[in-house]
């Protein structure tokens, strides 16, 4: 009997710890992330947005990974969830970019969130689904002839210090990443606002190129803008929710804590309209880089893969100052190149006073051409002023 009685016992205090655990995570918030297609790496960011939702304590997480391709070939529609499947959940968070869902998803989709529950997307994210006119919609911002710099730390500057993701969240410096520019504004986003913007300081290259059939012509390579560009952004749909984060290329880009802030209370938000979640401590303190005083300069008639190569070790070198630069640097194109060839960012010496600056190359022989250059600033932009 007092082994009966035992055994009952145990049997209630696991029935009990069961129920407790239950009820616990019926409490919580159900988020879907999908993925599994993306020209970023889902496979190493998915796990870090899945490990910062449930360490809040507030969230408890699933994850839809797009099948892979079979035999080489994708299937034409990726994702197929339906509105029974989406039915547990609060919100859908999409770390995904690649073909379009099926239809019947995109209904279940629009329809969850109309009805009061919330889309979230991150970065890549938002440059799939053009056609999916609903989707562009929630977004607000789309990916329309738009780009992006080199990969860089910037200050994230908050625009509306008021909205509940916000409220609290001091501007901060976030940790390397893309900074999309060009986003196109969407008319047809319902209660858009922008919550938080960066800076895209102006570099562009201009590169001349020659068709197939000897004519020539001009791309432009914009790798700033100049302007606040926008990182986060919600709408409203229905009567749902969208947090839409331009931020986070690598997992890395994920980490410091003004993002993490932003990305769950932005979770939160879009599957309850509330935040209840504090601003993660310690915040990195903004560093007021929206000066950029480094002299830029533009180069014109240079192969984009010497471009690619070497922009990222000679981060001040370009800028947007076409005109200024175009028969300049068209006239002394090989010597340019041949200087781009073998420079690395070490052997630049900057020198910067006012409104006066010049760039140095201390082992470049001082007949020659190329070794400094000169530059005037105007307004937020360095112009050439003279060539040594």
């Amino acid at each position: 009997m007092d082994a009966t009685m035992r055994w009952l016992g145990v049997v209630l205090v696991g029935l009990g710890m069961y129920a407790s655990s239950a009820a616990a995570y019926d409490a919580k918030l159900k988020v879907l992330i999908v993925d599994g297609r993306n020209n970023h790496d889902w496979k190493t960011t998915t796990p870090v947005l899945d490990e910062m939702l449930e360490a809040t304590g507030r969230f408890a997480v699933t994850v839809h990974t797009a099948p892979p391709k079979v035999d080489g070939k994708a299937d034409a529609f990726p994702v197929r969830l339906t509105t029974r499947d989406l039915q547990p959940y609060g919100c859908i968070l999409s770390n995904y970019n690649g073909p379009r869902w099926a239809p019947e998803t995109e209904e279940a989709v629009e329809a969850f969130v109309a009805g009061g529950k919330g889309l979230a997307v991150v970065h890549a994210a938002n440059n799939c689904h053009g056609a999916w006119q609903a989707y562009q919609q929630m977004l607000g911002y789309n990916w329309r002839g738009s780009g992006h710099g080199p990969k860089f730390e910037y200050d994230v500057h908050i625009t509306d210090p008021e909205h509940p993701i916000t409220k609290g969240v001091p501007d901060f410096w976030h940790n390397k990443d893309e900074l999309y520019h060009l986003l196109k504004l969407n008319p047809a986003a319902t209660h858009l606002r922008v919550l938080a913007t960066s800076f895209s300081p102006p570099r562009m290259i201009r590169l001349k190129r020659t068709r197939k059939d000897g004519t020539k012509y001009v791309k432009d390579h914009c790798f700033g803008t100049g302007n606040d560009e926008p990182v986060v952004v919600v709408t409203d749909y229905g009567d749902g929710r969208c947090f839409h984060m331009i931020l986070g290329h690598y997992d890395s880009s994920m980490t410091d804590n003004g993002f993490k802030t932003l990305m769950t209370r932005g979770v939160e938000w879009a599957a309850t309209g509330k935040v209840t979640l504090p601003v993660m401590e310690p915040v990195p303190a903004a560093k007021d880089m929206r000066r950029y005083p480094e002299p830029q300069v533009v180069v014109e008639g240079l192969e984009q893969h010497l471009i690619r190569k070497e922009y990222d070790r000679l981060p001040g070198l370009f800028a947007r100052d076409g005109q200024a630069m175009a028969k300049f640097a068209e006239a002394n194109a090989p010597e340019i190149l041949r200087m781009i060839r073998t420079l690395r960012i070490g052997k630049v010496k900057w020198h910067i006073a006012g409104d006066m600056a010049r760039w140095t190359i201390p082992d470049h022989p001082a007949h020659e051409p190329f070794r400094q250059i000169c530059c005037v600033k105007q307004g937020r932009e360095w112009r050439i002023d003279g060539i040594q």
